[in-house]
């Protein structure tokens, strides 16, 4: 048996606190004013598309809506309900001390999902209690990949800090979580709450980032996850390095 098989862990289920149901993020009806918008980072010239955004030829040729180059123009656009279709593509990490990324409400979260389950690469996801705008919350991803970045945790989300002040409320469907570099590929800070990860992968985390021997001493992890009411479900996760 190869050691990355003797590492891989399967887990079914895993429940932190009480168990929240993902209606909380994910059900009630639409406003009538929420959008369906797309991000292709490969439209020529890096223009944007005002309703003439071409699925078929990921150009401004068609019908198909609207659509932005960047992520952030999708994440500063987005207001409650809407969904931001992403195109196969390497886009830049969200980093919320940096960036706008706006929030949702109860019943009405923004989504942000590949676009028919083709392979969008960001390359971290910081998601701060403090950066722009204040905790974030009732947000969706859907079958994204973080496994670009090599110098921290790929999927960062909260501070320490007080329940009250905490980002929460943010499912994660179906990602893909890898190289998280020498500490670690999840954190979940200990002021957040009510986060859910289900489906998808994490693997090869805790690795030194020039790929020298580990320090003694030194702590790595797959997940750190603080906080409350958080969910990790259905998860394969293996291959972390054990120092």
């Amino acid at each position: 048996m190869s050691p990355d098989m003797l590492l891989r862990l399967f887990i079914p289920s895993l429940a932190l606190a009480s168990l929240i149901t993902l209606s909380a993020c994910a059900g009630g009806s639409l406003p009538a004013f929420a959008v369906t918008r797309y991000v292709d980072g490969s439209t020529p010239g890096g223009v944007d598309c005002s309703g003439n955004y071409s699925i078929a030829n990921r150009n401004c040729t068609g019908s198909n809506g609207s659509s932005f180059n960047t992520l952030q123009e999708a994440m500063s656009a987005s207001s409650p309900g809407d969904i931001t279709l992403i195109r196969a593509g390497t886009y830049l990490g969200i980093n919320t001390n940096r960036q706008t990324l706006n929030n949702g409400t109860p019943g009405n979260p923004i989504t942000y999902k590949a676009y028919n389950n083709e392979t969008v690469e960001l390359c971290f996801m910081n998601i701060t209690d403090s950066g722009i705008g204040g905790p974030k919350s009732y947000l969706i991803f859907d079958t994204i990949r973080l496994t670009c970045r090599s110098d921290g945790p790929q999927l960062s989300v909260g501070n320490t800090g007080p329940y009250s002040t905490g980002t929460h409320h943010i499912t994660f469907l179906n990602m893909t979580v890898a190289n998280g570099g020498a500490i670690g590929c999840v954190q979940w800070g200990t002021a957040s709450h009510h986060l859910t990860m289900t489906g998808g992968s994490v693997f090869s985390c805790g690795y030194p980032v020039n790929g020298s021997a580990p320090v003694s001493g030194e702590v790595s992890y797959n997940f750190y996850v603080g906080g409350e009411d958080q969910i990790l479900e259905n998860l394969e996760v293996y291959d972390c390095a054990l120092y």
